[in-house]
């Protein structure tokens, strides 16, 4: 089930209570719920300024898409090139090359190489990557 409108970090509720009023975590049984739950997740990661409640109910949201896309996903994402990794991260979380560059303290060129498969991410890429994305470094290994 799509929602209506696109949602915006901006207009998220604070509060669990209300962040459960939105979407309900329960196991995830359908692609339309797993892009439900995606299009919250997306939105929600890579924020440092998620309240408490927020952070919890990110968590939450994280675990049952990761375990929807365990029983539904043939080819876990580890299995893909980095690059194709980075690629998708950055599509749908939004972010440009240009962000991930100022957040590593690199050039674009540098990142440009990456997502060709050129260059590699340093284990201080890595923690600054993870970190942003709420992901685990093994993610960007």
């Amino acid at each position: 089930m799509k929602t209506a409108t696109k949602m915006h970090f901006a207009g998220l509720a604070k509060s669990y209570e209300d962040l459960v009023r939105m979407l309900v975590p329960r196991p995830i049984h359908s692609e339309d719920q797993s892009e439900q739950v995606w299009e919250i997740i997306s939105m929600m990661a890579g924020h440092a300024d998620l309240t408490k409640d927020q952070e919890d109910y990110l968590l939450i949201l994280t675990e049952m898409y990761e375990a929807w896309q365990k029983e539904n996903d043939p080819m876990p994402a580890e299995s893909l090139p980095l690059r194709q990794r980075l690629a998708y991260l950055l599509e749908q979380s939004q972010t440009s090359q240009a962000a991930v560059a100022k957040l590593l303290g690199v050039s674009e060129s540098y990142i440009s190489m990456v997502m060709k498969g050129k260059r590699g991410l340093t284990p201080g890429h890595i923690r600054k990557l993870a970190s942003h994305f709420r992901l685990s470094a093994g993610y960007f290994v």
